[in-house]
């Protein structure tokens, strides 16, 4: 962080590089001569440049991949299929596939559904959710 008064350059705190030589030469320094002490300083110059980046990046992408419309649509879609699958099964544990019953013996039923579920490939659990639910969906 960089500490500006009346144009002078009163303090430089870095998070990533302790350095006291760095915030004595920087005390009291005009603009342009902490410019040449922070390019003379270029690993640490660097570093603040790539986290600046990596904070743009993940800015960007939480507006426009993670919180698009589409994605927030799709992401309500899948937690309503896995819920629905998971009431399913909880409700008729008989419809869950002999091998994954037989686990109830070790584990929780709740546990053991919940694994079966959670390990689903999305076109599996699409295929279950229609063959279980979808009434125009042949037997």
């Amino acid at each position: 962080m960089l500490v500006f008064k009346n144009g002078l350059l009163l303090k430089y705190y870095s998070s990533f590089q302790k350095d006291d030589k760095l915030h004595a030469q920087t005390r009291a320094c005009s603009v342009p001569q902490i410019e040449s002490l922070l390019i003379r300083k270029t690993p640490v110059l660097k570093r603040i440049q790539r986290a600046e980046a990596r904070r743009e990046l993940k800015r960007f992408l939480l507006q426009n991949l993670y919180q698009h419309p589409r994605v927030l649509r799709m992401t309500r879609k899948a937690e309503a299929v896995l819920a629905d699958l998971y009431r399913v099964f909880r409700s008729q544990p008989a419809l869950l596939p002999q091998a994954v019953r037989e686990r109830t013996e070790l584990e929780t039923e709740t546990r053991v559904i919940a694994d079966y579920v959670a390990g689903m490939t999305d076109r599996f659990a699409m295929a279950e959710h229609r063959k279980l639910l979808d009434p125009h969906e042949p037997i």
